[in-house]
């Protein structure tokens, strides 16, 4: 199990994973770091862009709807939108 301080490690993979296109790879690292920061909009942002290109539609709104109650919760509302 990944811990806290895993964390800029684990981005730094999922990023990279993703800049190579290996989108399933990248998936499952970032959804790792949602599990290590729950409140990250970022992260179930990413989950949800990789999902959507993926064809994983229920996937990826649930990702988006995540998303949009993480930047309301944290009072980011334009990104919210």
């Amino acid at each position: 199990m990944a811990k806290r301080s895993d964390i800029p490690k684990i981005r730094a993979k999922a990023s990279s994973l993703l800049a190579k296109g290996k989108r399933k790879k990248a998936l499952e690292q970032f959804k790792q770091l949602a599990q290590l920061e729950p409140d990250d909009p970022k992260t179930f942002q990413k989950i949800a862009e990789i999902c959507a290109k993926d064809g994983k539609n229920d996937d990826a709104i649930d990702a988006y709807s995540t998303t949009i109650e993480k930047y309301m919760a944290a009072g980011f509302l334009v990104q919210a939108i």
